[in-house]
């Protein structure tokens, strides 16, 4: 019986490490290729390399599938690299600052995710992206991709973007029905002039499963405190009117 216990637990340890998601093989060229990157660029001068840091990363992402399941955590450590993953885990996006160090805030953005049982690598027109959140719509997952712009100075704009995965591709989800039309993404201004109390900073955007909120600013960008609500309803987030 002990002998049959054992054995056991040796057949599930192995059938967990064979459905493990990289190869020892790849483990060690993903570790291989993060610590060669490290050597080449943690002495210089990060805001005159960051773009070609950029595309040597990308390079590596767009012809390493495995580079999916390698969540880079010495490259995140020294902030070459930010990775947020969809709630499914289906989705993987990567964030590279590439400013110049100013005051304006620059990024450029990928997405990997597999279709067709094929890895692929697009950029994604974005923010800096702060959080994705999904909800389940006509019985398929759809993404909401919450990222903030940099401006000068004080100005910014937030934007929460929908998507989702086509027959071939991301695509774009236009889940969002004002009173005249559909969108794909709402966006609102941000100015930071305009905040009277920094210790309460409010969210100029709520996601959930039910609602999606947009802070309601005035001409001059002042936040009102009130939020224009569209509420998940009939496969739809639609405006519902104005809430706290």
């Amino acid at each position: 019986m002990q002998n049959s216990a054992k054995y056991s637990k040796i057949l599930i340890t192995g059938l967990l490490l064979g459905l493990s998601s990289l190869s020892y093989a790849d483990l060690n060229s993903l570790k291989k290729f993060e610590t060669d990157i490290l050597k080449q660029y943690q002495n210089k001068d990060f805001y005159e390399n960051n773009q070609q840091i950029e595309l040597d990363i990308h390079n590596q992402l767009a012809k390493d599938p495995a580079s999916f399941n390698y969540d880079f955590p010495k490259l995140k450590k020294a902030h070459f690299i930010d990775i947020k993953y969809s709630p499914d885990k289906k989705l993987k996006f990567y964030n590279f600052d590439v400013s110049g160090g100013g005051t304006m805030g620059e990024w450029t953005n990928y997405v990997q995710y597999k279709v067709n049982n094929k890895m692929k690598l697009d950029s994604f027109d974005s923010g800096y992206i702060q959080s994705i959140s999904q909800n389940n719509i006509k019985n398929q997952p759809v993404y909401l991709v919450k990222s903030y712009y940099k401006g000068d100075n004080c100005t910014g704009m937030h934007e929460v973007r929908a998507v989702q995965v086509g027959s071939q591709q991301l695509i774009k989800s236009y889940i969002f029905q004002t009173n005249t039309q559909k969108l794909d993404r709402i966006t609102v201004d941000f100015n930071c002039s305009k905040i009277k109390d920094y210790q309460n900073m409010p969210e100029y955007m709520r996601i959930g499963p039910k609602a999606v909120d947009i802070m309601l600013i005035d001409k001059n960008d002042v936040p009102q405190n009130k939020y224009l609500r569209y509420s998940f309803t009939q496969n739809m987030y639609k405006y519902t009117g104005i809430v706290k």
